[in-house]
Formats: C-alpha cells, structure tokens, sequence
C-alpha cells in the first residue's frame, strides 16, 4: 500500500461492501509482513447456548451479532465497532502470531481494540 491512510481508506470501503452485500470482500487491506487481509462474512452459528457461545459462528456477521447479544450494541453501533478493526489492522501492533501450515493466525492490537 502506498500509504496506511491509503490502506484504512480502502479497508473502510471494503468493509462497507462486505456488510451491505452480507459477501465476503477478498483483499480488503493489505498488512506488512502478514500480506492480504480478508473480510469473511461467515455464519452466525448455531442458537447461542445457556453460556452464550454460538457453535459454528465466525467471520463479520457473528462480530456483529456478538455486539449486538453480548453488549446491547444496535446494528450501526455494531458496525461502527468494526470500523475500528480497520484502524486496527493498519495502525496496530502485531502481538502474537502463529503459524500452521500456510495458514497464518495474528493478533493486533491499538489502544483497547484487540483484532485476532
């Protein structure tokens, strides 16, 4: 990227895409020494059960239904909260990194935002 405001830039536009198309947005944002970062939609899971943990859920819709369950968040303020993945990912601090295989599993963070 030519820039981080470049890079947040096109992160913010990519993730606009991504939840109001419901789609997974491939290439959203570009990190160094991690590579392409994309926005998976995912799948809310299964009902949440009596701890509040729903099997099966991931990407962008189950951090949005999380907010909304576990901390009352409305939808926009849901969304505004990924709004700050992006900051994140692109002004954050990698903090631990695991790798398997090809797969590569990081954790940033800035301030109190935490992206894993």
């Amino acid at each position: 990227m030519k820039s981080v405001e470049a890079n947040i830039q096109r992160g913010k536009a990519a993730l606009a895409k991504a939840v109001t198309g419901k789609t997974s947005v491939y290439r959203a944002m570009f990190r160094n020494g991690l590579g392409w970062v994309d926005f998976v939609w995912g799948d809310e899971g299964r009902p949440a059960s009596r701890s509040g943990k729903r099997k099966g859920a991931k990407g962008l819709v189950h951090i949005l239904e999380a907010r909304m369950r576990k901390d009352g968040y409305s939808e926009q303020e849901a969304i505004r909260f990924l709004g700050d993945m992006v900051e994140t990912i692109a002004r954050g601090v990698e903090v631990v990194r695991t790798e398997i295989g090809r797969s590569i599993k990081v954790r940033i963070e800035k301030g109190d935002s935490r992206v894993f």
